[in-house]
């Protein structure tokens, strides 16, 4: 049996840039279902906290505002199912216990394994260890959250005009965290109240919002001997119809918008993968065998969703109030102080 395997051995040849390949598809596959909670809701609550406090008749004022957003998402962003993932060669050492927990889900002990194969589709084995060439990575644990979330936070510097037209900033300029990474971010929304050349009793505004989020981390992979980078992009755009009236200091509103937004997570550099125990495979088999890949990790989301809902302006003298709650295919709510000036 031993120098059966070892003669069917030398006569195997491997192709390192399938391999390479098959490893980066599987990566995409199951890091994209790991982190769907978050590819796949962050920037939907980027529509939120545009409005810009201001009452009819007014002329001109500034505000600036801090923010907190949230999108909530159903349970079935907790988990996955591993078998219907995109993969190759791809398999769990414990193939009943197929549901993963997502990024924002639960405790997990499976591990997924890569079998190593010849050209010709036959699984490497090593005659010494009596097993299969494998590399084994441990499913990943999720972060067991009790509130299904993705939490965004920020600052706004609003302007309302005579000509009854809004405009807001949100901005952080690309800045290096000492040799960490980088962040940067722009925001701008502009709101029209239609309305107010009508001087009815009604504020009914149209709006769009474009926001972009770029952040990157330096060698986020320690113990790779390569330098590598993790970059994050995300942008969103939404446009909204919002009809509100002011109560005294109150003014309720409600809102309609569309939200189209992309994210894209990268994971760049040059990675090899050594094996601790490959005796038992032939040395010329062994030579063939270089598992040594680029950029692993490339996944890429697209949404649009429409979101319907309200908020409320409370406005207590130069400082106002603001929430919003927002259904649709997410939640999402957000929450703002604000300072005024010349309101």
């Amino acid at each position: 049996m031993l120098m059966s395997c070892i003669v069917q051995s030398y006569a195997q040849t491997f192709d390192n840039q399938r391999l390479s390949n098959e490893i980066k598809t599987n990566f995409n596959s199951y890091f994209g279902a790991y982190l769907r909670p978050f590819t796949e809701s962050f920037g939907a609550a980027n529509g939120l906290m545009w409005q810009i406090p201001h009452k009819a008749g007014a002329k001109f004022n500034i505000n600036i505002s801090t923010f907190v957003t949230g999108s909530l998402l159903p349970d079935t962003y907790k988990s996955f199912d591993f078998n219907t993932l995109n993969k190759v060669n791809f398999e769990l050492v414990n193939p009943n216990d197929n549901i993963l927990p997502t990024l924002t889900g639960g405790q997990t002990t499976n591990t997924m394994r890569y079998f190593i194969t010849d050209d010709n589709g036959n699984r490497l084995f090593d005659p010494i260890k009596n097993d299969y060439v494998t590399v084994d990575i441990d499913a990943l644990e999720g972060l067991n959250l009790p509130i299904q979330i993705t939490p965004a936070a920020g600052a706004q510097l609003g302007i309302w005009t005579p000509i009854h037209t809004g405009l807001a900033l949100r901005y952080v300029p690309n800045t290096n965290i000492q040799e960490t990474g980088q962040i940067g971010l722009l925001g701008i929304g502009v709101i029209h109240d239609i309305a107010g050349w009508f001087k009815l009793p009604l504020e009914i505004k149209a709006g769009f919002s474009y926001q972009k989020l770029d952040i990157a981390i330096n060698n986020p992979i320690q113990d790779n001997p390569n330098p590598n980078k993790f970059t994050f992009n995300s942008t969103s755009r939404s446009f909204d119809l919002t009809i509100g009236k002011y109560l005294w200091i109150i003014k309720p509103y409600l809102q309609i918008s569309r939200i189209t937004y992309s994210n894209e997570l990268l994971l760049s550099g040059r990675f090899t993968y050594d094996f601790e125990d490959f005796t038992g495979v032939p040395g010329p088999i062994r030579d063939q065998i270089k598992l040594d890949f680029q950029d692993p990790v490339d996944i890429k989301t697209n949404n649009t969703m429409i979101n319907y809902g309200g908020g409320l302006f409370i406005n207590l003298g130069i400082f106002y109030l603001q929430a919003q709650y927002m259904l649709g295919t997410f939640t999402n709510a957000g929450v703002a102080f604000g300072l005024k000036i010349g309101f």
